[in-house]
């Protein structure tokens, strides 16, 4: 509303990708999927690295809500956008929040985590605290899948352990 009042496309920009996160969360996905879409084409972006990140977040946002909806090549279709933007524009954190993205994509339709070794290097090299409890977690997933439990275990408390030491878990 503000956007629109200033009459400022950043802005509008900007509260579309707020307002379509909180939908996808909530699992109002209709809705999620129209507002990610609405600033999904590239011409709807600047080259800032800063409109790039939420641009890479947005596709990727983009890629889980339609594959909730059951749109499975077109969610990997935008994830894979989504990480191609995050490697050209040369941004960690970027880069990190797409593979989070991407592997949750992944667990949620049943594909092998191939992008979990990727964040586990990078959120460990640039230590950023909550991603690498993601990365921990799915790792653990993958070794899961593997068939080596007390491993996955391992990583997976590690992972919870992780994730409760800076409140992103609670009890």
């Amino acid at each position: 509303d503000i956007g629109e009042a200033r009459n400022d496309v950043a802005v509008q920009v900007s509260g579309r990708f707020a307002e379509g996160m909180s939908r996808l969360y909530l699992g109002d996905l209709v809705p999620a999927r129209a507002l990610l879409e609405q600033d999904a084409d590239p011409a709807h972006f600047s080259v800032d690295p800063r409109s790039a990140h939420y641009h890479a977040e947005r596709l990727g946002s983009l890629g889980l809500a339609l594959a909730f909806l059951g749109y499975i090549e077109q969610a990997r279709s935008r994830m894979g956008e989504a990480l191609l933007l995050a490697r050209r524009i040369r941004n960690a954190s970027t880069l990190a929040s797409v593979l989070v993205l991407a592997n949750a994509l992944d667990h949620n339709t049943g594909s092998p985590l191939i992008h979990a070794e990727e964040l586990l290097a990078l959120s460990a090299e640039q230590q950023f605290p909550q991603r690498l409890g993601w990365a921990l977690a799915y790792r653990g997933l993958v070794l899961a899948a593997l068939g080596q439990p007390q491993e996955a275990f391992t990583l997976l408390t590690q992972a919870l352990k992780q994730l409760h030491a800076i409140g992103n878990v609670n009890g």
